[in-house]
Parts: C-alpha cells; sequence; structure tokens
C-alpha cells in the first residue's frame, strides 16, 4: 500500500500557491449598469493556458441557431460545453469557480450552462439578460482569441 499521509497538505499548499498567484497577476474592474455589478476581470489565464483554449474552440462543431432572447430574428452559430470532457475546459471553469469564490465568498456556485458562441463579422447579436432580474445568477464570459 502506498504512503499517501502528505500529499492532502502538498495538493493544498499547491492550491494556494496557484491562487496566490492567480491573485497576484489580477486586474479587476467594478462598474455598475443599471444597478447591477459587473466584474471585468483580467489575467485570469496566460499565455499558453489561452492557447490551449483558443485551439480547442477552434476544433469545436457549432450549430447555427443560438438566441438572445425569445424572437430573436438573427441566430448565431454556439457548441454546448461538457465541462468534464477536456483539460483545457477544466481549467477555464476552475478558473471561473475560484474567482467566483473570491469575488462572492458568502454565495454557494453551481454551473448551469456553459457553451461557446461562434460571432462572425456582420452578426447581429443584442444586449440581453441571462437570467431573471430577481436571481443571484453570475455570468463569466471568457472571450476565446489568441490576439486582438
Amino acid at each position: 500500500m502506498q504512503d499517501t499521509s502528505g500529499t492532502h497538505k502538498q495538493t493544498l499548499e499547491q492550491s494556494a500557491t496557484e491562487r496566490n498567484e492567480l491573485v497576484a497577476r489580477l486586474s479587476i474592474r467594478d462598474v455598475s449598469i443599471n444597478d447591477r455589478s459587473i466584474f471585468i476581470i483580467d489575467n485570469v489565464l496566460v499565455g499558453d493556458q489561452i492557447h490551449a483554449i483558443c485551439q480547442e474552440v477552434m476544433s469545436l462543431p457549432f450549430h447555427f441557431g443560438e438566441l438572445d432572447f425569445k424572437g430573436d430574428e438573427y441566430p448565431i452559430s454556439a457548441h454546448e460545453l461538457d465541462t468534464n470532457r477536456s483539460a483545457q475546459i477544466s481549467t477555464l471553469t476552475q478558473s471561473v469557480t475560484a474567482l467566483l469564490g473570491m469575488q462572492f465568498p458568502d454565495l454557494t456556485h453551481r454551473l448551469e450552462r456553459a457553451y461557446v458562441n461562434q460571432v462572425r463579422y456582420g452578426d447581429m447579436t443584442y444586449p440581453h439578460t441571462d437570467a431573471s432580474g430577481k436571481s443571484r445568477n453570475v455570468t463569466a464570459i471568457f472571450y476565446a482569441n489568441d490576439s486582438w
């Protein structure tokens, strides 16, 4: 039988180190629109992490028909993500979960939906609400671009 007595401690120390590194590189701005807080958080992922996610997103099959709201006449392409499918998407999900824990330590979170929109030049998109105004939902948006 393998001795794993120090494994949990090492994992906790590694997690704390990774969290501290994440916090050190974050750039967070808080703006309010229509009495709703919007946190703009940059530098969550870096370099190779961004590239790996971009490459995976580019390889996904997309379906045409994602709507911003009921009655939207200009659907766009999307792909529903299985967050357990790959290490790259898991990295993104874990980073967002860590950020939620830091920004909203008093709330319990659960992932309801993860998807990728593919918006091309000329596509029509509209401002919209992802959840009802009464809910305490959080939407995280990651722009999967290697370069701008």
